[in-house]
């Protein structure tokens, strides 16, 4: 029984998607771009291929990355992050945004992710929840912390059709 299937190539390609997801339990979602501020529409794009590519396999369970400082979590990014934001991630954005609607409106058993900014740190193992309620300020979190933390929640049902931050700091 194979675990877990990597898959780095054009996202925007539905027949890869749909060969790369046949077979398989859960999705999870971290498509994101290297220019976050050039316009683009790739993560919103791929959700949609990827819900399509979900129904006709039968998968309901998808997991997304986006970024803290999406929607109302803006309330979770420290205030210079916060001015900063509109201009160096005025691409990124509003298609994180696009791709969160998109999983919302899909009908399946999403959890959306919203880590604060992505480092190439050590796993720390301590992953703390933000959400815009707490109104709590962070900054950063391994990229390894991140990965960790969706392995050990692929199917934690107490995390469906909910959308929370990740931050170790």
């Amino acid at each position: 029984m194979q675990c877990a299937r990597i898959v780095q190539d054009d996202a925007r390609d539905p027949e890869l998607l749909e060969s790369a997801i046949a077979g398989q339990h859960v999705v999870i979602d971290t498509i994101g771009t290297r220019k976050p501020f050039l316009r683009t529409t790739l993560e919103t794009d791929v959700a949609g291929h990827l819900i399509a590519s979900m129904r006709r396999h039968t998968i309901r369970r998808i997991i997304a990355v986006s970024s803290i400082g999406v929607g109302d979590s803006i309330v979770n990014v420290p205030f210079l992050y916060r001015v900063l934001m509109p201009t160096f991630f005025r691409g990124a954005m509003p298609d994180k945004d696009g791709m969160e609607r998109v999983l919302r409106q899909s009908g399946m058993d999403w959890t959306i992710l919203r880590p604060a900014g992505l480092t190439d740190g050590p796993l720390t193992g301590s992953v703390q929840l933000v959400t815009p309620a707490s109104h709590r300020q962070v900054r950063r979190i391994a990229r390894a912390d991140v990965a960790n933390f969706i392995l050990n929640h692929l199917e934690d049902r107490d995390l469906f059709h909910t959308t929370v931050g990740l931050a170790t700091e």
